[in-house]
């Protein structure tokens, strides 16, 4: 049954802006609201990975972030002035073939100013305070909006996307458990302009036994700089604390990195403690979570934002097919299916990551001394460890919405389908050819396949690639997902006969 009913996104972040971004393009309605009478300037997150960029660019967004951030080329790791290693991102598979650092104030803007071109406003200053669903994932929600003159709304919704961040209000009106743990030490992080023999294109990251130091380029001399301070008898933080200042910070990085620097020109600084913290489900009914409202972790690898814009990435398509009565409901539980080992891995590792770089221990320390080179020497690691930070190895290779393959080309079901020449005369790459709408049919050599044209892209290529005849191996024809990864592959027949019985499946009127 075809809905006419908004969907409802709770909070006005990159994870609640990217959802509505994503359902109007769809053309699913949606109404967006945020308690905050404005958006926050400050910069908080800054990465923004290879993956979200590529999604962001077939969006038409990605161009305008890359030329207000600043390309992170490498990550660089010290034990005091002494290197360690580094990771280079230029072999990162991919056009984005680096870290952005952009203030999260201007990811923010971009995407609301795309939001508005949609025609789809910001209600500000209105907070959900209350909401109920019947028995049954059809039903929808029935959620009270209470806006700051104190007038009150009652709005029924399809779905409700709750983005709201890591204090959700429905999250804890509905008790769910959160789980994980509390991380010891707290954080002084600053963005402030730092004179001395820092590079601006890489990220540098100090790790002595005094305690984490790292500092994050942001572009002519602006750097965002992070210290651990531990929690010893004689140096604990009070919970009350003042933000940092310019004395905390060069006190900080003097106490654990001998590269004598000059901090100046404090721009915003704060204190935080890590919450490492998930959901075990991610749909109820017909609330749906996101971003800091279903996961929260260590900043560890800037993987937060882009993690929480993937998510609604991955539901929005989804959701619009069972909206418009195209697919049946189960479709939307392979949202918690697909992104729940994505947010439990992310969280595990940024809390491993997090307490191994922090340790008290003289023993982990040397350790780190001695196995970190030796470790970074690998190509095999650094490609690993570029590929986990770039987002590009996100995979559903266990997902049911998979169908099957007949090819064995380098690209396995639920992987990321990659940015390949398409020729090798060098005219055009994979990623242009992809419709963030539909579903896309890559067919090389062969007559045309028999599609729905509302729910399929299909698009023929003469004279493929190398690259690409090793992305599909023996296949013919890779189907690729709204949100990029494969589908199927095989020869026409084979692929024909696969989305007859995915349609079978997932859809209401299989073709």
């Amino acid at each position: 049954m075809k809905e006419t009913r908004p969907v409802l996104v709770v909070g006005a972040g990159p994870t609640g802006l990217t959802a509505a971004l994503e359902l109007v393009r769809l053309n699913v309605p949606v109404r967006l609201v945020d308690k905050y009478a404005a958006p926050p300037t400050t910069s908080r997150a800054l990465a923004v990975q290879s993956r979200t960029l590529e999604l962001l660019q077939q969006r038409a967004i990605a161009s305008d972030m890359v030329k207000l951030g600043n390309r992170g080329r490498s990550a660089a790791l010290y034990d005091g002035a002494k290197s360690l290693g580094k990771v280079d991102f230029d072999g990162i598979d991919s056009r984005f073939n680096f870290i952005l650092l952009l203030a999260q104030s201007e990811t923010e803007r971009l995407l609301r100013e795309h939001l508005q071109a949609a025609g789809v406003a910001v209600e500000r200053e209105t907070e959900m305070v209350a909401f109920a669903q019947e028995d049954g994932a059809s039903s929808g929600v029935r959620v009270t909006l209470r806006r700051a003159n104190g007038d009150v709304e009652e709005v029924d919704a399809a779905y409700l996307i709750d983005a709201e961040g890591a204090h959700s209000s429905a999250r804890h009106s509905l008790d769910l458990a959160f789980e994980g743990a509390s991380l010891p030490n707290t954080y002084a992080i600053a963005d402030l302009y730092l004179d001395g023999d820092v590079p601006d294109d890489a990220l540098s990251i100090f790790i002595p036994e005094a305690g984490l130091v790292a500092a994050f380029p942001m572009g002519a001399r602006r750097f965002r700089v992070l210290a651990t301070e531990k929690h010893e008898a004689d140096h604990a933080v009070p919970h009350d604390a003042p933000a940092p200042n310019l004395d905390t910070m060069q006190a900080a990085w003097s106490r654990s990195v001998p590269i004598p620097v000059t901090m100046r020109d404090l721009q915003w600084s704060s204190r935080f403690r890590i919450n490492s913290r998930a959901l075990t489900q991610l749909r109820h009914g017909a609330i749906f979570f996101a971003g800091d409202a279903a996961h929260i972790h260590s900043p560890a690898g800037g993987q937060g934002m882009n993690t929480g814009m993937q998510d609604v990435i991955n539901l929005a398509w989804k959701m619009a097919l069972v909206y418009r009565g195209v697919a049946v409901d189960a479709l939307l539980d392979t949202y918690g299916e697909e992104r729940l080992p994505i947010i439990h891995q992310l969280v595990s590792t940024t809390e491993r990551a997090t307490d191994m770089f922090n340790s008290d221990s003289h023993f982990m320390h040397t350790l780190l001394r001695h196995l970190l080179p030796q470790a970074l020497g690998i190509d095999a690691v650094r490609r690993k460890g570029a590929g986990i930070v770039s987002e590009l190895g996100v995979q559903y290779r266990k997902s049911p919405v998979n169908g099957r393959s007949e090819g064995h080309g380098a690209v396995h079901l639920g992987d990321r389908f990659p940015d390949v020449p398409i020729s090798d005369s060098g005219s055009g790459r994979a990623l242009d050819l992809l419709d963030p709408s539909r579903f896309t049919v890559l067919a090389v050599g062969v007559a045309p396949l028999a599609l729905d044209g509302a729910l399929y892209a299909l698009r023929q290529i003469p004279s493929p690639s190398a690259a690409l005849l090793a992305a599909l191996g023996d296949a013919t024809v890779a189907v690729v997902r709204p949100d990029g990864y494969l589908l199927c592959a095989g020869s026409a027949a084979f692929v024909q006969a696969q989305l007859a019985g995915w349609a079978g499946r997932w859809l209401n009127h299989p073709a």
